[in-house]
């Protein structure tokens, strides 16, 4: 779509630069159903420390 996730090495428009030296990308909360059980899952981690200073 144009918008490539800072840090990437492969779709990042061949740029080695990352602010914070690894890829940018992050899920605070994901919950999905358990094919195998059926139950609802969540598992939910704060942002990491390093991505304050790229905001």
């Amino acid at each position: 779509m144009g918008h490539p996730v800072v840090g990437d090495r492969k779709y990042g428009h061949g740029l080695d630069y990352s602010p914070v030296d690894r890829l940018c990308l992050h899920a605070k909360v994901l919950a999905f159903i358990h094919p195998a059980t059926e139950k609802k899952v969540r598992f939910e981690a704060p942002v990491p420390k390093e991505f304050n200073r790229l905001f």
